[in-house]
């Protein structure tokens, strides 16, 4: 059986046009919780919410099986890449030499940093970036244990334990590099299939972090194959199929993909992974579910494509704006002309008083340069009275 279970978070269009096509049973996570419902191993299963993981986890076999010594291994392989450090442990044979240790965080202290070193200090199971930090001073350590105190307590409110840990702390060696998100899914025999790879800039302001996400025929060609590789030897770990993931990787100049986190079950959140579609028009959700691998080099070989640079735009509220007064359709007007019409292949509206965003826009530029504007974009603008 193929199901798709919806939460309280963004639920893309196109997750949402498939219902009732392909054998594929859309249920929200009330209908899942009021129904008998458990999934089996053979099921293919795709969690658009993180609202919804922990009913799917308790879902995911009976729960006298769930108990025993010897998990399935999709259960088994999900719960280890939820949690950052088991995680980190179960890749130790590829990444040998990575540094990372856990602790609670209010034992951390300076004796446990070495100066001159960066590190990051995340919640062992975490999203969204929660309480995470850079560490570049050892003395800097008990501002940032405030810090990520006062985040964790107030998000607690939102997540459970499996989903955002409280005390329990990783801390790694800082990985340079530029950051990429990829989307993928292990196959019905286990073979890795790529949907997506985009690469994520860093924004001017840390509020709007994700706020741009693009791809073109360099980043595939240059890093397609080096993810397939990574993909295929970590399932030689967990030995697992029919698996969605939505990875982020730090690449060094000059050295190979390093993760950083994975959410498996899923592809990346507000429809990122969508940007397939509205470019080359691949569905990555009926590709999972229908098992069908991808021609990346057919795809970008069609002019159509070849020097095209599609990006993932999304559109915050702006930081520090009461937009209870402003018209919703006057903000979209604003941004659709701020983007202009010919660099826009989709557009999709939000409310933003029931998201954190107001739109997603898919884009297509000739010049990559044209892209980077996004970083200094301040959305707080659109919500201005003129």
């Amino acid at each position: 059986m193929n199901y798709v279970i919806t939460g309280e978070n963004h639920t893309s269009r196109l997750l949402q046009g498939l219902e009732g096509h392909f054998g594929i049973r859309l249920l929200s996570e009330e209908e899942l919780r009021e129904s008998d419902i458990f999934f089996a191993e053979e099921d293919k299963l795709y969690v658009s919410s993180e609202s919804a993981f922990d009913l799917v986890m308790e879902r995911m076999v009976p729960g006298a099986k769930r108990s025993s010594s010897h998990p399935p291994p999709r259960l088994r392989a999900i719960e280890q890449l939820r949690d950052k450090y088991a995680c980190r442990a179960m890749m130790r044979p590829l990444f040998p030499d990575f540094e990372f240790s856990t602790s609670k965080l209010s034992a951390l202290h300076e004796g446990l940093f070495s100066p001159g070193r960066k590190y990051v200090i995340k919640p062992v199971k975490g999203l969204f970036a929660i309480g995470v930090r850079t560490l570049e001073e050892p003395g800097d350590i008990h501002r940032i244990q405030e810090e990520i105190g006062r985040e964790l307590a107030y998000n607690r409110r939102f997540f459970s334990e499996r989903v955002l840990s409280g005390e329990n702390m990783i801390v790694e060696e800082f990985i340079e590099g530029d950051e990429y998100a990829v989307d993928m899914f292990y196959s019905n025999t286990g073979r890795p299939i790529i949907t997506a790879i985009t690469r994520h800039p860093t924004p001017k302001r840390s509020e709007y972090h994700h706020v741009l996400y693009y791809t073109n025929r360099e980043i595939f060609q240059r890093l397609h194959d080096r993810f397939e590789s990574f993909f295929a030897r970590l399932n030689q770990i967990m030995g697992v199929h029919s698996l969605p993931i939505h990875a982020e990787f730090k690449v060094p100049e000059g050295g190979e993909p390093i993760p950083v986190e994975f959410n498996p079950l899923r592809y990346g959140g507000f429809g990122l992974t969508d940007l397939s579609y509205y470019a080359h028009g691949q569905c990555p959700y009926f590709s999972f579910f229908q098992d069908e691998p991808y021609d990346w080099d057919g795809i970008w070989a069609d002019s159509r494509h070849t020097n095209k640079h599609y990006a993932w735009v999304l559109a915050y509220k702006g930081a520090g704006i009461d937009t209870e007064q402003v018209r919703i359709k006057d903000v979209h007007e604003r941004f659709r002309q701020f983007i202009g019409e010919k660099a826009l292949i989709e557009y999709q509206g939000l409310d933003y008083r029931e998201n954190p965003v107001f739109a997603i826009a898919y884009l297509a530029e000739e010049r990559e340069e044209r892209l980077m504007r996004w970083l200094e974009v301040e959305f707080a603008e659109f919500f201005r009275e003129e």
